[in-house]
């Protein structure tokens, strides 16, 4: 009676695992994506929700489009409305990032055209005046740059 016993509380344990089973998803330094059972150490990854199995019958879910491979848990595709809002966002931000840049390459112009004295700070914190020959290459850069961020 005590085997039996021990038998069924390890099948209830062993039934048990999966329900608590989780999913992570990382990118490694190559840029992919995983999705792994125990998250790798020394990376950031992120727990996925593991949503519970639908009580409908297989003919009435949805199915998956043609060659799309599903990963337990992970997050729906994306609608093509829902791409494109994420992608205007994406240009949204782009371009004002290029105006901010913008602004920058053309206040560092201006600071270098003018007469006065240019300083920087070097390693240690400390106000070092800069060379005719430094100031001319950040200027040619500073140049450069209004080129390449300040026109469409």
């Amino acid at each position: 009676m005590h085997r039996i016993s021990i038998i069924l509380a390890a099948v209830t344990v062993l039934c048990a695992l999966p329900a608590g089973a989780a999913i992570y998803k990382w990118v490694d330094k190559d840029g992919t994506t995983h999705y792994t059972e125990t998250p790798p150490p020394n990376v950031d990854a992120r727990e996925l929700p593991i949503a519970e199995p639908s009580a409908a019958p297989p003919a009435a879910q949805e199915p998956a489009a043609a060659g799309a491979e599903t990963v337990p848990g992970a997050p729906a595709p994306k609608s093509a409305a829902e791409r494109a809002r994420e992608q205007e966002g994406e240009d949204k931000r782009a371009a004002d990032m290029r105006k901010t840049y913008c602004a920058i390459a053309q206040r560092n112009v201006t600071i270098l055209e003018s007469p006065n004295p240019v300083v920087e700070l070097n390693g240690q914190g400390e106000q070092m005046f800069v060379t005719d020959e430094q100031r001319a290459a950040a200027l040619t850069d500073a140049k450069r740059r209004v080129q390449t961020y300040c026109t469409p």
